[in-house]
């Protein structure tokens, strides 16, 4: 999953709570100038979640249930 891949120029900053992912998550996020500064994601069920922020790969296996939070800015363009 890519986290705001193309994200347009008039939503520079802004917020979304419970977007449906991919495989079964739920995702919060905020960003400001294009960087995100707050990432959760919740497992609906147990699976491996794959995502890319950043330019960065990340993999990470959640319960059902379970969540993670990424709460650092990263560059959503790098």
């Amino acid at each position: 999953v890519y986290f705001l891949p193309a994200l347009p120029q008039e939503w520079r900053s802004g917020q979304i709570r419970g977007i449906k992912v991919k495989g079964g998550f739920t995702a919060d996020m905020k960003w400001e100038n294009g960087n995100i500064t707050y990432l959760k994601i919740f497992a609906e069920n147990p699976a491996a979640f794959q995502y890319v922020v950043g330019g960065k790969e990340f993999h990470v296996w959640l319960d059902r249930g379970e969540n993670m939070v990424i709460c650092e800015k990263v560059s959503a363009s790098a």
